[in-house]
């Protein structure tokens, strides 16, 4: 089967949500936790299928490249009117990827349209990881500065998976945490990893590593990879919200 569609609306604040955010931010801080619900959203309210992109910097040398091609990159990224969510990815103040939230029609057809970002063309990326993805459990979320909880899991492990999930959701509930939640996918629709995007609200990133080892996933070893990055809001809903 073929990646199904959320049938939500992101939500990350664009101007229609910041209409109707109040009611459901107070909702979310008291009970900890939203199902998913369909809200306006500058895209529109039938976003369809949804994709996420990964893509990791070379390690060497590169920081001209993504400096002097930024402008480019995020008026493309504008310009194909699929983006809900971009940034940057950060570990230790420096910049070492990019994430990048996105509809489409297919994996495949998400994957040829990002060979055409400015970065890609210019060499910046050493790896660029697209998946499907569903969103789970989502609570508004206002602030700029994000965590980014990025998993990818050990193969043939859906059993463990499968019998982890109550548990994995019902800790990011009790983590009162302001974000969204949703399993990666592959071109079938089966999960293979986990994203976690939310607010940093002051916390540390030593904290929030600590915090995402006590994930029932992850302390069943269902993750062959994961990562904790610093992030904020660049583009949201197809528009900018960052200057630099």
């Amino acid at each position: 089967g073929e990646i199904m569609s959320s049938g939500l609306s992101f939500i990350c604040g664009s101007v229609q949500f910041g209409r109707l955010g109040g009611v459901n931010r107070r909702i979310c801080r008291k009970g900890k936790l939203c199902r998913s619900v369909v809200m306006s959203s500058g895209l529109g309210s039938d976003v369809g299928k949804l994709f996420v992109a990964r893509c990791l910097d070379n390690p060497v040398g590169f920081v001209a490249v993504r400096r002097n091609n930024r402008e480019s990159h995020l008026g493309w990224l504008m310009s194909t009117d699929r983006v809900l969510l971009a940034g940057p990815l950060i570990r230790e103040k420096t910049t070492v990827g990019s994430l990048v939230l996105l509809k489409g029609e297919s994996l495949e057809e998400v994957q040829t349209l990002l060979l055409e970002d400015p970065y890609r063309q210019a060499g910046l990326f050493e790896s660029v990881k697209v998946t499907g993805w569903r969103q789970v459990y989502t609570t508004s979320f206002y602030s700029e500065d994000l965590y980014v909880v990025y998993n990818l899991d050990n193969e043939g492990m859906s059993e463990v998976r499968a019998a982890n999930r109550a548990a994995h959701l019902a800790w990011w509930n009790a983590s009162g945490r302001e974000g969204i939640v949703g399993p990666l996918l592959d071109e079938d629709g089966n999960s293979i990893g986990s994203l976690l995007v939310f607010e940093r609200e002051g916390v540390g990133m030593e904290e929030v590593k600590s915090w995402s080892l006590t994930d029932p996933y992850n302390q069943a070893e269902l993750f062959q990879e994961s990562e904790v990055y610093l992030s904020h809001k660049v583009i949201v809903d197809g528009a900018r919200v960052r200057a630099s």
